[in-house]
């Protein structure tokens, strides 16, 4: 909107009877340290729109030694813990009745891949009608509306103060303020203070407006927005609220009512009010007018966590044409309101505003959050008109709600909700708009790597991703020195969150890698998970020619006295007893000496495909494994000695007992087993029943496939997870 002139509106007549009771302030909320924009996402920024921030650090100049060195510290917005954030395009109406200007139409509107063409309704409430009397909160209106909208789509309440009747003579705060029979309402710089109208008349709608720059109106509008956030803060169904322009109706220039800087001061006092009042809601100023004010509604607003807006997307292409919208786009030296979005025309007066003394870069950017409105006077209903209209939006201001204003004429209408739906169905539910969440300082959860396999010169990897909803993707670091303790280094991949696999064929073998996967959501710069290490799964194929079984001498001599190193069958190993009652033994072998030579082997599990059986071992026991660096007996080939010969490692894991034919035995190593893996050689295992006989003369086994076995699938695997 354009500021307009006003004249002074003559005193109302006196309303009889009107009580008063005292006001009450809000008490301010403790602003957080103001700080530089972030740098960039993930070291370089993904919006070539946006200059580079080491050029626009904070420049400190004529402040004491110690206001400087608080204001070096990092801009960043106040804590906050907000409901989900929605994101898109919006219906706006300000019209008496939900059910006129097709709203319902709009809400219902669905694209061709499902979505919802509207994420919800932007709706002004004004001041009036939630306060028709002192002090007595009427929300009724809110309430009845919000049973309207359909479940999954949001409401953004425009709070407004400011009446738009073409016919003029209307006003959108309570009568008492307004009739200021109490006289403490008026123009604070009248004699008596406060006295004569409650308001001031804009000479080119001729509606009233309140005088915001008098303390007493502030509070009573603070305590109204109290009663609005203790409320509705904490519904779901509120998306944001905002407040409406700050353009000053002529308060400022025409009627010389007030300076800049006391009007400016005004805004400020009500939008940190309302942040006050609804804390873990988005909270957007629509700032505007006065030009000379915009530095610092921009510092307060990201000093508050308060959000920045507008209520005119215009039709010109002000991307390639900026001279088409002088008084929104401004200049070097005087930035209008668009410049703040996210200074897309590199103004210093943005990036290196000077206010209150000292230099900072007033860009909104990300850091909050950022709607504006395309209205009535923005439409030429032609396809470049709503081209230029959502460019703007998207290219310039980077907005995250689009609102558009429904109209009377349902063809109209009809084309608003035609051109959003293209969008939607190219772009996905937020139809374009920017996505990134202001003020987020919150990672998302770190991916799950669900497999890390080390094979044929590379590594694969498979991951799931969380589920947060602003997670864009992992960032992949690897070291060959130790293990990685943050994202800064070593960077190999950036997978997008669709992505959950990679392979890294850039290895060498024999070269212990250490990596580690970071989650990041798409903030600037981003928020990075913790990181978690991924575990590497190798796995060995038992060596058919040092693989078999040994069978004891006699019953009961512990003594090796024949083998088998040669068996393909289902035998070809074998655990039990014969009818002899000389125990049966098996070994295996595995060559693992491709394992870094410094790796951290976190598991290793033993598994064997049952071939046979015969009669019943399961009486036999526990099935045990010994473990031995290099050879049983000094010597990789199979032994009779190996039947009892010393090991590294005795009882290093317990073999499950396999149910059938074709099931497989696993057993994972214990600690003293893991360190008994060879990295420079072959590594042994001795496999046994934990009884060695049961006396019953007949043969007790079971027979498992070998390392020679004619199919790969049957062969016996160590399966190692290293990093």
């Amino acid at each position: 909107m354009i500021e307009v002139a006003a004249s002074v509106a003559p005193p109302p007549p006196s309303v009889a009877g009107q009580g008063f009771m005292p006001l009450i302030s809000l008490p301010y909320r403790q602003p957080s340290p103001l700080v530089p924009h972030p740098p960039s996402h993930l070291g370089s920024s993904p919006f070539p729109s946006m200059k580079s921030r080491s050029q626009i650090l904070l420049s400190i100049t004529r402040l004491p030694a110690l206001a400087a060195l608080f204001l070096t510290q990092v801009l960043a917005s106040a804590a906050t813990v907000y409901k989900p954030f929605t994101p898109g395009h919006y219906v706006f109406s300000s019209a008496p009745d939900f059910n006129t200007q097709d709203l319902p139409t709009f809400l219902n509107a669905t694209a061709a891949n499902g979505d919802k063409v509207f994420r919800g309704v932007q709706r002004s409430y004004y001041w009036k009608d939630m306060e028709p009397t002192y002090h007595a909160w009427d929300f009724s209106k809110i309430e009845a509306e919000l049973a309207l909208i359909p479940a999954g789509q949001k409401l953004v309440i425009q709070f407004s103060f400011k009446a738009w009747d073409p016919a003029g003579g209307a006003w959108a705060f309570p009568d008492y303020i307004h009739n200021n029979p109490a006289g403490i309402y008026g123009d604070p710089h009248a004699t008596p203070s406060g006295s004569g109208p409650g308001y001031y008349i804009n000479s080119t709608t001729g509606n009233h407006y309140p005088f915001l720059w008098n303390q007493n109106v502030q509070n009573r509008m603070k305590e109204m927005l109290a009663a609005l956030g203790a409320q509705y803060d904490d519904d779901p169904r509120i998306e944001c609220i905002n407040m409406c322009e700050s353009a000053t109706g002529g308060a400022t220039s025409g009627l010389n009512l007030v300076e800049d800087d006391e009007y400016g001061d005004a805004i400020v006092a009500l939008f940190i009010g309302m942040k006050t009042a609804f804390p873990d809601t988005r909270v957007i100023q629509y700032a505007n007018f006065p030009k000379s004010q915009l530095p610092k509604y921009a510092y307060n607003c990201l000093l508050y966590n308060v959000g920045w807006g507008g209520p005119d997307i215009v039709q010109s292409d002000v991307v390639n044409n900026p001279d088409s919208a002088p008084s929104l786009v401004g200049s070097d030296g005087s930035p209008g309101t668009y410049a703040f979005y996210w200074d897309y025309w590199n103004f210093s007066g943005v990036h290196s505003a000077l206010y209150q003394g000292s230099t900072y870069d007033l860009t909104i950017g990300n850091r909050a959050v950022k709607g504006a409105a395309v209205q009535n006077m923005d439409y030429t209903w032609t396809p470049q008109g709503f081209a230029n209209n959502y460019l703007n939006a998207t290219q310039a201001l980077h907005v995250n709600y689009l609102f558009w204003q429904a109209q009377f004429d349902s063809s109209h209408n009809t084309q608003i909700i035609d051109f959003v739906r293209t969008k939607v169905e190219s772009d996905g539910p937020a139809g374009g708009v920017n996505q990134y969440i202001p003020g987020d300082t919150t990672a998302p959860g770190n991916v799950t790597v669900t497999q890390a396999t080390a094979a044929n010169n590379q590594v694969s990897f498979t991951w799931t991703n969380p589920g947060a909803v602003d997670y864009e993707g992992v960032q992949i670091c690897r070291s060959t020195t130790d293990p990685l303790v943050g994202p800064s280094s070593g960077v190999v991949k950036w997978a997008g969150a669709p992505q959950t696999t990679w392979v890294d064929t850039t290895v060498v073998a024999g070269q212990h890698y250490f990596y580690r996967f970071y989650a990041y959501d798409h903030q600037t710069p981003a928020n990075f998970a913790t990181g978690v290490s991924a575990q590497i799964l190798t796995t060995f194929v038992s060596e058919g020619i040092n693989d078999g079984w040994v069978l004891e001498s006699g019953e009961n001599t512990n003594v090796g006295g024949s083998l088998n190193s040669t068996g393909t069958g289902t035998s070809a190993l074998t655990i039990g007893d014969d009818a002899s009652k000389r125990q049966y033994k098996s070994i295996l072998s595995f060559d693992t000496s491709s394992l870094p030579d410094n790796a951290t082997i976190v598991s290793a599990t033993l598994k064997m495909k049952r071939g046979t059986i015969t009669n019943n071992p399961s009486s036999f026991g526990a099935i045990w494994v010994d473990v031995h660096t290099y050879g049983i007996s000094s010597n990789t080939a199979l032994e009779t000695g190996d039947f009892a010969a010393n090991t590294t490692v005795t009882k290093a894991a317990t073999m499950t007992y396999p149910a059938s034919n074709g099931t497989w035995s696993t057993g994972s190593l214990n600690s003293a087993g893991l360190n008994a893996v060879n990295r420079i050689g072959r590594t042994q295992f001795r496999v046994y029943f934990n009884l060695d006989d049961d006396n019953d003369a007949q043969a007790d086994f079971i027979g498992f496939y070998s390392g020679d076995a004619s199919a790969a699938g049957d062969r016996p695997v160590l399966e190692i997870k290293y990093r």
